[in-house]
């Protein structure tokens, strides 16, 4: 066994009848697109010869392929791993990822390419490491019947592989299982952090970038974390007597991608237009270092709308009245600013 598609190793005679020499050629990828390959020599039943099957779940994706030869000594061709197909198929499969524990899906994923069949899949190891348990969508024989799969298992890792056909459940809500970089600093370009698998709901990776300026002083804060869709390319300013606040959002829609970083250009987003806005941030209304009821509102996704009523009127010769409860100015270049 080796991790290149190659090994040595000393001839036997294979057990069963019905066996072939056999090239077999695995392969993990986790979710952040970490791989883990080898490749083995061994006997196979003729049945599972000469086939590329592959598993998809929350977790990443496996894949295995074998090739045979049906002589003594013989040398099996190397086999070549299934190229991956990112369409959606319309099959949906119960989902869900544990690396300690067997896991029970809340959620279905969307299944693709020649994946249309769900499957429990699991590696157990004596000393429980580098253990998946997992359930997903697959191809049609990766899991002909349940049963363990031991021309995956590793001898010196002292390993198993495990398989159980399950049943689609046309009730179950869809899920993304997108998985995303989470952190959060102040006054720096950029920040790392570890990755997250992201609620089902939330379909991207979301880079955010607050600017806040007030008493001749300018403070920075971003974010990366899970989001939705409608969050992305989002530019718009709040502002008012005392402080302007910048917001910009990138993403991105695959996991453990990396969204643009956001630029927050004051040119760009505070153009003065023939308006004037009562503008009032209630007073004393701050949470942490540099934070005002906005940026609360920011982190816990809610719409501006939500916690300010908008209203904006002309101006001719002075401000109509202030009513703190009632008006704020929000500009932005969408339509609707999602927070």
């Amino acid at each position: 066994m080796s991790t290149e598609p190659y090994c040595d190793g000393n001839a036997y005679n294979c057990s069963s009848e019905d066996a072939a020499c056999a090239s077999i050629y695995i392969s993990f990828t986790k979710y952040n697109n970490a791989n883990e390959s080898y490749f083995r020599r061994d006997c196979l039943k003729i049945q599972d010869c000469n086939v590329s099957e592959s598993i998809s779940s929350p977790w990443g994706k496996s894949t295995y392929s074998t090739s045979c030869c049906n002589t003594d000594g013989c040398t099996p061709v190397q086999p070549v791993l299934k190229a991956a197909n990112k369409t959606k198929n319309g099959v949906s499969c119960p989902a869900c990822y544990s690396e300690d524990q067997e896991c029970k899906a809340q959620y279905a994923m969307h299944c693709t390419g020649e994946e249309k069949y769900c499957l429990d899949f699991r590696r157990t190891t004596t000393f429980k490491l580098n253990q998946i348990y997992v359930s997903g969508c697959s191809t049609k024989n990766f899991c002909k019947k349940d049963n363990d799969m031991e021309f995956l298992n590793r001898p010196k890792n002292l390993e198993s592989h495990y398989c159980k056909t399950t049943d689609s459940n046309p009730d179950q809500t869809t899920g993304h299982f997108t998985w995303c970089e989470v952190c959060h600093d102040y006054n720096v370009n950029d920040c790392r952090g570890s990755q997250h698998l992201c609620s089902p709901h939330e379909d991207v990776c979301v880079f955010e970038r607050t600017r806040s300026i007030y008493d001749g002083m300018e403070e920075f804060e971003i974010t990366k974390r899970c989001g939705k869709s409608h969050e992305c390319n989002r530019a718009g300013s709040i502002r008012s007597s005392t402080k302007i606040i910048l917001i910009n959002t990138t993403c991105c829609d695959e996991s453990v991608c990396m969204p643009p970083e956001p630029i927050s250009d004051l040119s760009t987003l505070l153009t003065f237009h023939d308006l004037s806005c009562t503008v009032s941030l209630c007073g004393g209304r701050h949470i942490g270092k540099g934070r005002t009821l906005l940026s609360h509102v920011m982190a816990s996704n809610k719409k501006i709308s939500e916690q300010y009523s908008i209203d904006i009127t002309k101006s001719h010769s002075k401000f109509p009245e202030t009513n703190c409860e009632r008006q704020q100015c929000l500009r932005s270049h969408t339509s609707d600013l999602h927070l």
